[in-house]
Parts: C-alpha cells; sequence; structure tokens
C-alpha cells in the first residue's frame, strides 16, 4: 500500500521527539512493507519545498501560502493546490492520512484527495476534538464562529481515527454519521524493557508530560508531599520530565512545600534517556485529567512499572484498576497519595500489578499492534471503493 501521511506536526533533527508517535506509527507501517511518504505543511509568505530523510522516511517540509490568519480565499487555495502538484504525483498515493492539521492544511488535502481519487483518512490525537485546547463540555461549540464550516470540511473524510474510544466518542457528539474506527497508539519495546538493575534504594515515582495544567503534575506533587509526611525517614524521589508553562508555578509549589530535595525537574530530555530514567524508578504516575490515552503510560508499562492514570480518559480503556494497573478519580490527591501508598506498602503486589502491565502492553499495544489494526481500517475504507 503506498500511504501518504500529512501533518502540520512532524519531528526533525532539531526537535526529534515532537510528536513522535506520529512518526512512530509510520515506522510501524513501513517494517510492514508498506510504502511511506510524509508532507509536512507550513504556512509561509515564500514558497519552498524541502526534502529530507528521517529514519529512513522521506520527508517534505513544504511552504503554502495563506492571507492573514489563513483567511479561505478560493484562489489562494486553489494556487497552493498547484504547488503541491508541481512537485508530487498524488495519483500514486492509495491513502493520504492526515494526522495534527491545522483548518487551511486540511481544506488543501481534501481537495486534492476529491481530485485524484485518494481515500482521506483524519487522526485525532486529542481529546479536544476541533481544537487545541479543552473546551468546557456545556460550551455548544457549534456556535463558535467558522465551526460550522470546519464540520463539514471535517465531515468529507472518507473515515476517521480516534486513538482511543474516548476520542471517538467525542467527535461523534459532532459527526455522529462519519465512520469512525479507535486505532491505539502502541510502544517501542526494543526501547522500553524493564530493568532488573536500580542505580538507587530510593522509592522513586517518575512522571513524563508536558507541564500544562491537565496533565496533573500539581497534584501529584501535593499526594507525594503527604507521603513523604507519612514516612519521614524513608527515601522518597519524585522525577518530573517535560517543559511547558505550568514549570514556574510548580517550582513554587515545590518551594512552598519545602520539597526541594525531593522533586527534580529534570526538563526535556532525548528520548532514550526518558527510557534510561524510567527503567530506574518505581512507580509512573501521571494523573492528568484531560487525556486521550497517553503514550508515557504505555511506555512506563513496558519498562514493567505500575502506572497511575485517571479514570474517565482513554487509559482507562487499557488499565483495569488493581489488576494491570492503578487508577484514581480526577483532581483527587487523597486518591493518588493512596495508591502510591499501597505500593510503597506492598512491593510484592507492586511487582504483580507491574508484570500484569508489562503484558497487557508487549501482547496487544507495540507500534506494530497499532499499525496492523490502521491497516484494517485502511483496507476497509479502501475496498468500498
Amino acid at each position: 500500500m503506498n500511504i501518504l501521511f500529512v501533518t502540520n506536526y512532524y519531528p526533525s533533527v532539531k526537535h526529534p521527539q515532537f510528536c513522535i508517535f506520529i512518526e512512530q506509527q509510520a515506522q510501524a507501517l513501513k517494517k510492514l512493507g508498506h510504502q511511506i511518504e510524509v508532507i509536512v505543511p507550513k504556512s509561509s509568505s515564500k514558497k519552498k519545498f524541502v526534502k529530507r530523510s528521517l529514519s529512513g522516511i522521506t520527508v517534505y517540509d513544504c511552504n503554502y501560502f495563506s492571507l492573514y490568519k489563513e483567511i479561505f480565499c478560493c484562489a489562494i487555495l486553489y494556487l497552493n493546490i498547484r504547488s503541491f502538484e508541481e512537485y508530487f504525483d498524488f495519483s500514486q498515493y492509495d491513502v493520504i492520512s492526515v494526522h495534527m492539521f491545522h483548518e487551511y492544511t486540511l481544506r488543501i488535502f481534501n481537495h486534492i484527495a476529491k481530485k485524484y481519487g485518494n481515500k482521506l483518512i483524519l487522526h485525532y490525537h486529542g481529546l479536544s476534538v476541533l481544537y487545541d485546547n479543552p473546551i468546557p463540555l456545556h460550551v455548544n461549540l457549534l456556535q463558535r464562529r467558522g465551526d460550522r464550516s470546519l464540520l463539514r470540511l471535517v465531515s468529507k473524510a472518507d473515515a476517521i481515527v480516534g486513538v482511543s474510544q474516548k476520542v471517538c466518542e467525542r467527535i461523534k457528539e459532532y459527526l455522529p454519521n462519519i465512520q469512525l474506527f479507535t486505532v491505539y497508539n502502541g510502544v517501542d519495546t526494543n526501547l522500553f524493557v524493564p530493568s532488573d538493575k536500580k542505580s538507587s534504594n530510593a522509592f522513586t515515582i517518575i512522571s513524563v508530560a508536558s507541564l500544562k495544567r491537565i496533565k496533573g503534575n500539581h497534584y501529584l506533587i501535593d499526594a507525594v508531599s503527604l507521603l513523604i509526611e507519612k514516612y519521614k525517614k524513608m527515601n522518597i524521589k519524585l522525577i518530573i520530565i517535560g517543559k511547558g508553562p505550568e514549570k514556574a508555578a510548580l517550582l513554587s509549589q515545590v518551594k512552598r512545600l519545602h520539597m526541594e530535595p525531593y522533586v527534580h525537574f529534570k526538563g526535556l530530555i532525548l528520548y532514550e534517556e526518558v527510557a534510561h530514567v524510567m527503567r530506574q524508578c518505581d512507580v509512573f504516575a501521571m494523573p492528568s485529567y484531560y487525556e486521550a490515552l497517553g503514550c508515557a503510560y504505555l511506555e512506563a508499562m513496558a519498562c514493567r512499572l505500575p502506572a497511575i492514570g485517571c479514570k474517565y480518559q482513554g487509559i482507562d480503556e487499557i488499565i483495569t484498576d488493581g489488576q494491570n494497573g492503578l487508577l484514581v478519580e480526577p483532581h483527587n490527591v487523597r486518591q493518588i497519595f493512596s495508591k502510591l501508598d499501597y505500593l510503597l506498602q506492598n512491593p510484592q503486589r507492586s511487582s504483580e500489578i507491574a508484570a500484569e502491565g508489562y503484558h497487557t502492553v508487549v501482547e496487544g499495544y507495540t507500534w506494530q499492534d497499532s499499525a496492523l489494526r490502521l491497516l484494517e481500517v485502511y483496507r476497509m475504507i479502501l475496498m468500498e471503493g
């Protein structure tokens, strides 16, 4: 199968971990013998097409021209389409698979797919569905400016793939008649592997997430402070990997709670180093209360760590509380503390939960598993003609 990935966000030499899950899925498809190319469109006043290779996949960084705030002028739209046609033979692709896209990018490739008879599949990796930021459930999205136009545009896709059932349920609220498929992201089980050796005797908790409010790091810090208070003589450590707008607030919280010796902010580190640090820890905890899925949970489980996530999020489709991981109510510091306390006091049970989590991931949530499910979707849509 000849597949074209289109996304406004893709790893580069400068930012090798940026939306790495899209590259990992592309790599998994390639390993199964399929032809994969990637177009990364960017809005610019200058026309520019740069070809590069990333981990054996050909990637095209392509500038398109847009008016102020990407006004949807038909003349400019067709000018951009012709620019892409100068460089690409779109008739060769069976599927155009669009991930993490801007609305104008979707307009361009919607026209291209229709013109060349490609199947257009949209991939949603977040719960916000139509927007980058969480929107309160009581807000009627269709009343916001441009929503009806965007929904009409999205509805023209042949199918939509969500990374969890939660994502698909959210999409169905707005587009009840479109074909929806759940394809979970995966984990690189060659990189994220268990380790029998720890470099420290501390009870170490790790969180890997962007430092945004919705990720729940502030709740985790409060829970760890309760753990430290209970076990004053025990060596307890919290490692937080990631960067984001909440860092200053989190540092202030740590200082206010006098937790500086216990909490270590690693910032944004190399993907390989994330795996190495994770292997040295005892528990993974990310009490994110707005999460489509969360690859970091799967990566921790592959390292044979008990993982703590929130109920009602994508991860509760994979973790069964008390069996292959642990789940807490959103915003609940006391429950996070209780789960950490349970794992600390019951090392044997902690190991059993971690082992169950490990088997869950390696037996059904690798990137190969993800690619195989995605290929089933592609084939089903192609068979429809």
